[in-house]
């Protein structure tokens, strides 16, 4: 399992566009988003560019003790470039938290299989 220090997270379970993302910045560049438009079937996901990128269902997420741990088939994996899991390390207050929780059941609650 990759391992990500989030320096930052930026979330909205709807934006004025009716956008459900997160974003977790990890500084220098890099960063790991997941969103989710009326407009679309499925999650996109990316990777530090937008050509580390796909839309895709097949991935799911669960936080840990450590941060939360995002899990994706291996087409995913290879087009963002990076293991078939990731652990999101991160300290954010508790009102982020639920936004980020809040968000990240946004994201996923609307997608089709």
């Amino acid at each position: 399992m990759e391992t990500f220090f989030v320096k930052n997270i930026d979330a909205s379970p709807s934006n004025d566009a009716g956008l459900a993302f997160v974003y977790f910045d990890f500084g220098n560049f890099e960063y790991f988003t997941i969103c989710f438009s009326e407009d679309q079937d499925k999650i996109y996901v990316e990777k530090s560019e937008q050509i580390q990128s796909i839309y895709s269902n097949n991935l799911s997420y669960r936080f840990s003790n450590e941060g939360i741990v995002f899990e994706f088939d291996d087409k995913i994996a290879t087009k963002i470039n990076t293991n078939k899991s990731i652990l999101l390390k991160f300290d954010v207050e508790k009102n982020q938290l639920e936004l980020l929780k809040i968000s990240l059941e946004a994201v996923f609650k609307n997608r089709l299989s």
